[in-house]
């Protein structure tokens, strides 16, 4: 019964994925990269030991319109990306605002859960799973498939606490005559980083190093009062971030593999 559930999970997860609703988000990140983009080029400048390392070619896990590949890729450029996602709807995007003659790009339609038929053993030297795994049913199954295919480093971000809790969260937003969303329900899950680091150690990690993302700026509530980041400064002075009724502790994780 757990796996059926799993797997009807996994559906819907999909499902969410196509929605329209995403488009103006993969959208705006060709046009203005998001705070988040921008700190995640910095942290794996500073956790690779030389960005002129011999680092051939990644891929991205769930990479939307490819966006933050294009960032990335101007830190690494002598990189070769894979951009691995399921709705392959967001590929045009890429094709709209990436140069025309840009060749270190290219774009896969594929199933996460799926990434070791598709691609052979340490395929890649970087894999990435940028703001992904909080919306799946859990992580394990993915992070063990693109350990595998891994040869020197794995990133990833999304929702870790330092506390010994995974909280598994289904949000459901309305409009204002309370009709669903169309993407409703979807996961906002909040992981226990500690239980996620044992994890990848046991899967053959040599070290998980992980750093808060604390935001530079001050974003509004949405008006919509559906999901949508906005910040509260605690009594430090601190911007935390927030969805909707959540807080998101948000983190960059880098896994060395060898």
């Amino acid at each position: 019964m757990e796996g059926l559930k799993n797997m009807a999970d996994r559906e819907k997860v999909k499902e969410t994925s196509l929605s329209d609703k995403g488009y103006q988000y993969h959208e705006s990140q060709y046009k203005k990269p998001k705070r988040s983009t921008i700190a995640l080029c910095d942290f794996v400048k500073r956790i690779l030991p030389s960005t002129n390392s011999p680092y051939n070619n990644a891929i991205d896990v769930g990479c939307g319109g490819g966006a933050n590949m294009y960032s990335l890729s101007k830190i690494l450029p002598e990189t070769k990306w894979t951009g691995l996602d399921f709705a392959e709807k967001w590929f045009s995007i890429a094709k709209q605002y990436l140069p025309h003659d840009y060749d270190k790009i290219k774009f896969v339609q594929g199933d996460f859960y799926n990434v070791t038929k598709m691609f052979p053993y340490k395929s890649f030297d970087l894999a990435f799973s940028i703001q992904t795994l909080s919306w799946l049913p859990g992580y394990e199954d993915v992070m063990e498939k693109i350990m595998d295919i891994t040869k020197k480093w794995v990133f990833v971000t999304s929702l870790f606490s330092d506390f010994n809790v995974d909280v598994f969260s289904s949000v459901f937003e309305y409009n204002d005559d309370w009709d669903p969303a169309e993407d409703s329900p979807h996961n906002y899950n909040i992981y226990s980083f500690g239980k996620f680091k044992d994890y990848c150690i046991g899967l053959g990690a040599k070290e998980v190093i992980a750093e808060d993302f604390v935001i530079d700026v001050d974003l509004p509530v949405p008006e919509s009062k559906q999901m949508g980041t906005y910040t509260i400064k605690n009594i430090n002075g601190t911007r935390l971030q927030f969805s909707g009724p959540l807080f998101m502790p948000w983190k960059m994780i880098a896994i060395r593999m060898e």
